[in-house]
């Protein structure tokens, strides 16, 4: 604000003997009549006719101060301002100047606009001016518009230098092109356009983010073959290159060249190796990294310890997950949300479901935000101890802190109830699933319908088994042998023979195989309501299938058989059917 009613000298006193980035910075927060009269000053002190080189000088340093500051629409003024008064300047330095300062705050916009309006001038742009403008391209991720802007320097017959092309792969490679990568480098080796490290290492990390581990490599070699030095931004490249391919072998190879070839290594890179080692479940490598580290005085953060943290939660090693996260304590790495994600569900995966749930605990005594995730790995805990009243409260809490509950989240709570035989409860969630639109599936309703299968006989659970099943086929939610055994084993329970049939012949119009569950649900079914005749049929099919015969199955077929008065005939047949003399057999005889 001290600026907005001084004088014009006063504006260039403060500009020219001051700190020019620091006081552009605040002349472009005072808006465009401060930045007009700071240029004006410039020109109002260097009017004379001999004053053109020192005018061009400051002009040009003007320009590059609020390429510094960030100030590209500034920096655009300027060039106008001074092309409306027709001052004297170095056209193309200016103009390169300006360029690059709208490449510094990745404006390309404005710096192609400059680019055609010199042009339109009849202003020759040079090499300068096009690296310029291709530099600007690539920090705004315009890699398109980097190789127009190639292709139009080799029409005008500009010629591209290292820095032209670098630039241009540099701009692929944000745009994660590798294969015009490719055509770059092999352009330059055509044009006999030098490559180096700039360029080489743009094109590793363009093959990087394409998931191209096997170019990655390629190109290491090719580098030593023309003897480019590879530093540590391209061996990072690389490593990095080979975790997102599931190489871990090939990355720890990369780290044991960067000593070979003395490359600086650093947190980066054995950051890429260990979240290499941690997709490939190779958690004994990861912490021997860590360890490494600790010898070659690189510091591990927070990155390279959640990847061995979820290495640790690949492989089920919960006690290893746990002393990382006691030895990130010990050395002042603050554990995240992702940390805990892999610790709690490490010991999920582990069977240690108290330890989880008491890591879930940490979290809130620590202040860390627990995700989806999180809370998935505590409910399936909870699921496991049969927890239920725990497991509802976590989900009560997610919908007060408006964490996004999935279908897993609400499968491991169901799964509780399940366990604990909270039927109505399993009902009210599945509700309540499907009011907050989370995707119930088949496994879903398959949990929700076996609480209701068990419920105590008093409670007329059966009904609910089946209107989950005729809701599945409402919402189109595909029913498998699973669900059709329970709906089965539901009329069973009610003496439903009817509909238990109706399922069993669903089933088969399926084609879906019937199990042993399945046989054993639709004869009981059947024997419970003394229909001796389908219990026969159903059970001929049942030993005439792969179906085991079990004593659970010929139990209800011998209960119909004594009920019709035709128990010492239907058991020679069972004999003969089943061909078998077993202790299940004798068993069913003594009964009879």
């Amino acid at each position: 604000l001290k600026f907005q009613n001084s004088r014009p000298t006063e504006f260039s006193l403060v500009f020219l003997d001051g700190d020019g980035m620091h006081a552009f910075r605040e002349l472009s927060a005072l808006g465009v009549d401060a930045t007009r009269n700071a240029v004006a000053c410039v020109l109002d002190k260097h009017s004379g006719p001999t004053d053109d080189l020192e005018r061009n000088r400051e002009l040009i340093n003007l320009v590059r101060d609020l390429g510094k500051a960030k100030q590209a629409k500034t920096a655009v003024y300027v060039f106008r301002y001074v092309y409306e008064r027709d001052v004297y300047v170095d056209e193309q330095y200016f103009a390169s100047a300006v360029i690059n300062a709208c490449s510094r705050a990745g404006d390309w916009g404005e710096a192609l606009t400059i680019l055609l309006e010199m042009s339109e001038r009849l202003v020759e742009a040079d090499t300068t001016m096009y690296n310029a403008a291709v530099s600007s391209c690539g920090t705004g991720s315009q890699w398109i518009q980097a190789l127009q802007l190639l292709v139009e320097m080799a029409a005008r017959s500009v010629e591209a230098d290292t820095i032209s092309y670098n630039a241009a792969v540099s701009a692929c490679e944000k745009g994660g092109d590798w294969n015009s990568v490719l055509q770059l480098l092999a352009d330059m080796a055509y044009h006999q356009v030098e490559s180096n490290t700039i360029t080489y290492s743009a094109a590793v990390s363009a093959a990087e983010k394409g998931r191209e581990w096997t170019l990655a490599l390629q190109l290491l070699v090719e580098m030593s073959v023309r003897h480019v030095e590879a530093n540590t931004i391209t061996y990072n490249a690389a490593i990095s290159a080979c975790e997102k391919g599931n190489e871990w072998g090939q990355a720890l190879q990369l780290l044991l060249d960067t000593a070979d070839r003395y490359v600086e290594v650093n947190t980066i890179t054995y950051s890429a190796a260990v979240s290499a080692c941690e997709k490939g479940q190779q958690w004994i490598k990861a912490f021997q990294l860590l360890t490494e580290m600790t010898v070659v005085l690189v510091e591990a953060g927070i990155v390279t310890y959640n990847a061995a943290v979820s290495a640790c939660e690949k492989s089920e090693e919960w006690v290893q997950a746990i002393h990382l996260l006691v030895d990130m304590g010990a050395r002042c790495v603050e554990a995240n949300t992702i940390t805990y994600n892999a610790a709690v569900s490490a010991c999920e995966k582990g069977c240690e479901w108290r330890q989880a749930l008491q890591l879930f605990g940490d979290m809130a005594d620590r202040r860390v935000e627990a995700a989806t995730t999180t809370y998935n790995a505590a409910t399936l805990a909870c699921e496991h101890t049969g927890d239920w009243e725990p497991a509802l409260q976590l989900l009560v809490e997610m919908a007060d802190l408006r964490v996004e509950a999935e279908t897993i989240t609400y499968g491991a709570v169901l799964g509780a109830c399940k366990r604990s035989m909270q039927w109505a409860r399993s009902l009210l969630l599945l509700a309540d699933m499907v009011s907050r639109s989370v995707e119930a599936d088949t496994t879903t309703y398959n949990v929700v319908a076996s609480a209701c299968e068990a419920g105590e006989e008093w409670e007329p659970t059966w009904e609910h088994t089946l209107q989950l099943f005729f809701d599945m086929a409402r919402r189109r939610v595909e029913a498998d042998r699973i669900t059709y055994n329970t709906a089965i084993s539901a009329c069973a329970q009610e003496s439903e023979w009817t509909q238990a049939v109706q399922l069993f012949v669903e089933m088969k119009e399926r084609h879906m195989e019937s199990d042993t569950i399945t046989y054993s649900a639709t004869v009981k079914a059947c024997g419970m309501g003394h229909e001796l005749a389908q219990t026969r049929h159903i059970f001929v099919e049942m030993a005439a299938s792969r179906a085991e015969v079990n004593i659970l199955t010929l139990c209800p077929v011998m209960h119909a058989c004594e009920t019709a008065g035709e128990c010492r005939e239907t058991l020679q047949t069972l004999v003969e059917m089943t061909d078998r003399a077993d202790i299940v057999m004798y068993d069913v005889v003594a009964m009879a």
